[in-house]
């Protein structure tokens, strides 16, 4: 990569590379056979990290990898191990690349033409995802498969895909009646795909964007028209939709009468089936894994592969790093986010958003999320740079 002044070069790093990989990820149907094209983008990053880090950003980031190293020299090296630690640290540069670019470069006319470019991409694909998702509602594929163009168990990535648009269109562009619009469309999208936790994502982005722009009765009043909204939308859908978003959420969180005596494929359970095998250094960087067409040398002892630890990242990292290691893991994570960030508020939401995506899916080992998740900070990131310039002008 040429000197990061070199204005061309900086123009398709960010406008070339992102928008062409972002299409790639949506309409590969399965990402993971393209997965080569997404670690060239993270070793071009970390080039760029080098050039571009701060001391303290970069001894941080080197401890914490090397003390990932120790936990596989503490017990049997195997190949797989290695490359855990890439595969959950390689997004940090991809990171660290984007939101440094958009920093710099934030009131040039070519990340304007940037940012107008999705407000040509994002309807389009949205309309091919509905389009797709009503199809394989009505097929009776199986709920994970409700995906759109992400293919197969890919509706979480639907859901991340909402969420991004939605994103764009209540931070960026800022258009209230379209964004209405998208969002009812999303709800009862994500209903179909049975993502529930595209449910409590969205409700965390509006109240973050609700604390930003209006005072408490405004929030009141918000809030009370979105509840009547997504009231109606359960009376079409029969009146089932609010009990089984309760009882999901519900069952989602509620770790105070999980029965460990029980085997159950529930996140409660396999959080507590994580830390029993993980404890605090846990059983090994790879363990439990199954990355590059590779799988954990520990799998076969999950009850005859019953339990997916790779459910979401936190119960990965817990089980292969233990906990001191999902502690460090989580911390780098929002050292990189948090250093894009001035005020503490949004500090604070970008950090919560992430924990929050952590224990909800395997963010950290699916490319195609974790690519999103991204674009989503980096939508964030531009709201807030314009709020803090509008504020103190």
């Amino acid at each position: 990569m040429q000197s990061v002044s070199n204005s061309k070069s900086s123009k398709i790093t960010i406008e070339g590379v992102s928008l062409l990989f972002f299409s790639l990820i949506i309409f590969s149907y399965n990402f993971h056979v393209i997965w080569l094209i997404y670690d060239l983008l993270a070793i071009g990053a970390i080039y760029f990290f080098i050039k571009n880090t701060n001391f303290i950003i970069l001894l941080y980031t080197s401890l914490a990898f090397l003390f990932f190293i120790a936990l596989i020299l503490k017990d049997n090296i195997h190949a797989i191990s290695f490359l855990s630690i890439w595969d959950n640290g390689k997004h940090l540069f991809v990171l660290f690349m984007l939101l440094k670019l958009l920093d710099r470069y934030a009131n040039t006319n070519r990340i304007r033409s940037f940012i107008m470019k999705f407000s040509i991409f994002f309807p389009i694909v949205f309309c091919i995802q509905v389009s797709l998702v009503l199809y394989q509602y009505f097929s009776g594929y199986f709920f994970d498969d409700i995906s759109g163009t992400f293919g197969y168990r890919g509706s979480h990535s639907i859901g991340y895909f909402c969420l991004l648009y939605i994103v764009y269109l209540m931070f960026v562009r800022r258009s209230t009646y379209y964004l209405i619009f998208i969002v009812v469309v999303s709800l009862f999208l994500n209903y179909l795909s049975d993502n529930i936790g595209f449910y409590v994502l969205f409700l965390f982005l509006l109240i973050f964007r609700l604390y930003r722009q209006y005072n408490f009765s405004m929030i009141i009043v918000y809030g009370l028209t979105l509840l009547l909204a997504f009231y109606g939308l359960n009376l079409l859908l029969g009146g089932n939709m609010i009990g089984e978003i309760i009882y999901r959420v519900t069952r989602l969180i509620n770790v105070a009468n999980v029965d460990t005596s029980i085997i159950v494929d529930s996140r409660p359970f396999l959080m507590f089936y994580a830390y029993s095998v993980g404890g605090l250094f846990g059983a090994g960087p790879g363990a439990y894994s199954e990355i590059y067409q590779m799988n954990g040398w520990l799998i076969p002892t999950l009850f005859d592969n019953k339990l997916n630890l790779n459910i979401s990242a936190c119960t990965s990292l817990i089980a292969e790093y233990g906990v001191s290691g999902f502690i460090l893991w989580i911390s780098i994570y929002l050292k990189y986010l948090c250093y894009f960030f001035s005020d503490l508020s949004s500090k604070l939401f970008v950090s919560f958003l992430f924990v929050s995506c952590v224990f909800y899916n395997n963010i950290l080992n699916d490319e195609r999320i974790i690519f999103m998740f991204i674009f989503i900070v980096l939508f964030l990131k531009i709201y807030t740079k314009q709020n803090l310039k509008s504020t103190s002008a």
